[in-house]
């Protein structure tokens, strides 16, 4: 069975989704095509639950979606959310999406500081269901669930749904009430890997950016805004935002303004090159390149020499 897809974004770029559920250390590329590669991305996605809407089954601080995986034993809370031993039998917590999202891989953190032996949470989160839903939380909707298989509770759970989950979700739940001698329900960071469509042109943890991109109908990369075909002229950068340094110009900010722009610091107009300043004398606009002509001339010539002289005023 094929473990990946090609979508053909024009005639020089391609982007490959792999659906690989082990981890590997090298990646090659073979073909007659290869020497003529002129750049190659890797990523496993970005994190599409960060700063979502989550909720829990029980009202306590809920952090575990806010990017810090740190934690304080004296106030986990602060940055962490749990749902202690007796508090409920059926303690679950869930992420809403923005938009229906495919999903590369699960990183659930525990509470590693309270898995300690003779604390009441020294089993901490384990024997927990992940379940994930197309769109409302409804068995018809269910599309992918996995259950840990129990034993001691670990401080890290990877969770790599692979070729079981080939369809967008909306949510994601976790869930104890399945676990009948556990429903500890602690965690400090949970990390959602994936991606999600954005309407063309657009990218961002909402969709809310706009790309700046070479062509105006490029795409660009929905988790950085990196631009296939690459930057608008006279910009550079990840998301193609960073504008070239003073005395550059140009596509990838390639090109250098001319050495006679007015300005000391050579700065022209990062687009086009024109010198924003103008010219040092003797250059001519808008570049300052070419030496500047000059329109009143006066002819000098010497009695009993066959010579004249041009002199420019």
């Amino acid at each position: 069975m094929q473990n990946f897809d090609i979508f053909k974004i024009d005639e020089v770029t391609q982007i490959i989704n792999c659906r690989i559920p082990e981890a590997v250390s090298h990646l090659m590329l073979s073909g007659q095509f290869v020497t003529g590669l002129c750049s190659l991305y890797i990523s496993e996605g970005r994190n599409l639950a960060l700063k979502e809407k989550s909720e829990m089954s029980e009202p306590y601080v809920d952090k575990v979606v806010d990017g810090d995986n740190s934690a304080d034993a004296q106030t986990p809370n602060v940055t962490c959310a749990d749902i202690g031993p007796g508090v409920s039998l059926d303690a679950w917590w869930k992420v809403t999406f923005f938009k229906k999202a495919n999903i590369n891989r699960i990183v659930i953190n525990n509470k590693a500081e309270l898995l300690q032996q003779g604390t009441s949470y020294a089993q901490g989160l384990r024997n927990f269901t992940l379940l994930a839903y197309l769109d409302t939380e409804s068995e018809s909707n269910l599309v992918y669930s996995y259950t840990d298989p129990g034993g001691e509770a670990q401080e890290k759970y990877v969770v790599v749904p692979s070729n079981e989950l080939v369809k967008p979700v909306k949510e994601i739940r976790i869930d104890t009430s399945k676990n009948l001698d556990n429903h500890i329900l602690s965690v400090c960071e949970i990390i959602v890997y994936g991606e999600s469509a954005c309407p063309p042109g657009m990218f961002g943890l909402k969709c809310e950016r706009a790309c700046n991109c070479h062509y105006p109908d490029d795409r660009c990369l929905v988790s950085t805004g990196t631009c296939y075909a690459g930057c608008a002229i006279g910009y550079k950068g990840e998301d193609c935002y960073e504008p070239c340094e003073p005395g550059t110009y140009g596509l990838r900010c390639y090109s250098h303004c001319s050495e006679f722009c007015a300005s000391s610091s050579q700065v022209c107009n990062m687009s086009d090159g024109s010198c924003i300043a103008g010219c040092q004398p003797g250059y001519k606009p808008p570049f300052c390149n070419q030496g500047q002509f000059r329109t009143n001339k006066f002819l000098f010539c010497f009695k009993g020499y066959s010579m004249c002289m041009i002199r420019w005023a």
